[in-house]
């Protein structure tokens, strides 16, 4: 979170404007493809017994639903990375730790299923140009490793100095029945738990946190009588 907003308000400073995409993966832990972790592990010089080791982990394993006093049959788990687990994190970290090899141009930034995309310029029309064929190699790559971006959580941002006007981007990407699919755009977005806006001026940020504060102090003055 620091190197990110350190990075755009140099940006600023420097008078250009910086495109932010906040990717969103439909259910990134449970749709991980079970060959890809391992064809990866193998790459990195995971083999032999390490790698079976891995491969035993993953597959065959068993679930079922429990509703009262019925259970439904056992199914195989066929995709997806046990959650819960000190493993299950780093293998889909795995899947996606490449992800930054498919764009010189980009700054991909990665904390587990939380992926941003981020460019910089001073000219909002090549920005826009730019990132329109930046986000189609992301997604051909992430449909590679058989990662699904939800496009209609996907947003994306433009900072940029408050001295700057507001200009129209349009952001778009291809459906996977191929159909085109045109980003939103936010003047504000929360990223792991801090809400960072177009300006960085941190307004929607100090109001959350404010009311957060407000609702805590009122649940404290209602119970003071009781814990004194």
């Amino acid at each position: 979170m620091t190197e990110i907003t350190d990075t755009l308000r140099k940006a600023i400073d420097n008078n250009l404007y910086t495109c932010g995409i906040f990717l969103d993966f439909s259910k990134a832990f449970n749709l991980v493809n079970h060959s890809i972790p391992l064809q990866k592990l193998e790459s990195y010089g995971i083999r032999g017994v390490p790698l079976a080791w891995f491969e035993s982990y993953l597959t065959n394993r068993k679930q079922y639903v429990a509703l009262g006093d019925t259970d439904s049959s056992y199914q195989t788990v066929v995709c997806g990375v046990p959650q819960g687990s000190s493993l299950g994190p780093f293998l889909f970290l795995i899947c996606i730790n490449d992800l930054p090899n498919c764009s010189e141009f980009l700054s991909i930034k990665i904390f587990a299923d939380a992926t941003n995309l981020f460019a910089s310029a001073k000219d909002i029309k090549s920005l826009e140009l730019q990132m329109n064929l930046e986000l189609k190699k992301v997604k051909e790559r992430c449909d590679i490793n058989k990662l699904s971006i939800n496009l209609k959580k996907t947003n994306y941002m433009i900072v940029k100095s408050l001295r700057k006007k507001n200009v129209n981007v349009n952001l778009n990407t291809t459906n996977q029945d191929g159909s085109c699919h045109s980003l939103e755009r936010k003047d504000h977005i929360k990223y792991l738990g801090v809400i960072i806006d177009s300006a960085l001026t941190w307004k929607y940020h100090i109001s959350y946190v404010c009311a957060k504060l407000s609702r805590n102090t009122g649940v404290i003055s209602k119970l003071r009588n009781y814990l004194l």
